[in-house]
């Protein structure tokens, strides 16, 4: 051992570069496995999609809710998305629950009343699959 060294006498510093270059080249490849991994990948769903998913299911719903109750077609309604289970395409079975709010008069105390006018759910495919109206269910 001690023959190596004294014939070369910048073998610690040549260890330490060859050392150096591979670890560098490991680096290089995991960076390079991470960043084109799907994990770390922009093509999943972004919060833009959800909100236009979400927006297209709250459109179908309020239709078919206007169409099946009498009570839906008046006034402004506001809705609120529950997602009940998922789907095997990255959708969900969802529940849009819509309703009525009192209103209150500007700087005023008020108790602001809510009125659940109805609920739809709408299957993995976008279709609707439950109407309810108050008390009325239709399938």
């Amino acid at each position: 051992m001690l023959d190596i060294l004294k014939n070369r006498p910048n073998f610690a510093l040549e260890l330490k570069k060859t050392l150096l270059s591979t670890m560098k080249k490991i680096l290089f490849a995991l960076t390079l496995i991470c960043f084109t991994s799907p994990i770390f990948s922009n093509e999943g769903d972004n919060d833009n999609t959800k909100e236009a998913k979400e927006i297209s299911v709250i459109g179908k719903a309020k239709g078919a809710l206007k169409a099946y109750c009498k009570d839906a077609a008046k006034g402004d309604l506001s809705a609120s998305v529950r997602n009940i289970s998922p789907c095997f395409d990255s959708n969900y079975v969802t529940e849009v629950t819509f309703y009525r709010t009192t209103p209150c008069p500007p700087n005023q105390i008020c108790i602001q009343l809510v009125e659940i006018v109805g609920k739809v759910t709408v299957d993995c495919n976008n279709e609707i699959i439950e109407i309810i109206c108050g008390e009325s269910s239709a399938q």
